[in-house]
């Protein structure tokens, strides 16, 4: 086996790996964050004053925020490894895509490495996901109120 070969099969075998780890690795984390909300929901529902809908469309609101947050990172890990594998191993494979519509919008994008577009993509929409999900607010208090979170929490 040549020694290009051998390099090539070490880099597919390492990124694999990696690939695999992680989705083991987020499975487990997913799973431990849907098993302590869930904790909390039913501890809600044994609240003797019965259970309060704002606290559980907030812990839903954030079981979601954090199930599309994990993801999106791992996605985002996934596009950039298989871009640096494209990189890596230095395929050559030109492409060109072009997008028009009726309104006289159009845009070509053109590239002789689709492995640079790869972690180009993954690193942009980590960016993108992570700053949607942070700017969210889902329990917004009234103009000009002077009252904390915490107190939010004891009412």
């Amino acid at each position: 086996m040549k020694k290009s070969n051998r390099l090539e099969l070490f880099l597919i075998l390492l990124i694999s790996s990696i690939l695999i780890f992680g989705l083991i690795t987020e499975s487990i984390l997913i799973a431990n964050q849907i098993k302590n909300y869930d904790d909390i929901i039913e501890l809600e529902f044994t609240n003797p004053s019965g259970p309060d809908m704002v606290v559980l469309f907030t812990i839903s609101k954030s079981l979601d925020a954090t199930i599309v947050r994990s993801t999106s990172i791992f996605f985002s890990f996934t596009l950039v490894l298989l871009g640096a594998l494209m990189l890596f191993r230095a395929i050559d494979a030109q492409y060109e895509l072009s997008l028009k519509t009726g309104s006289g919008f159009a845009m070509d994008l053109k590239s002789s490495s689709p492995g640079l577009i790869l972690a180009t993509g993954g690193i942009v929409l980590l960016i993108v996901v992570n700053q949607e999900i942070s700017g969210k607010a889902y329990l917004k208090l009234p103009a000009g109120s002077t009252t904390s979170i915490e107190e939010v929490g004891k009412q």
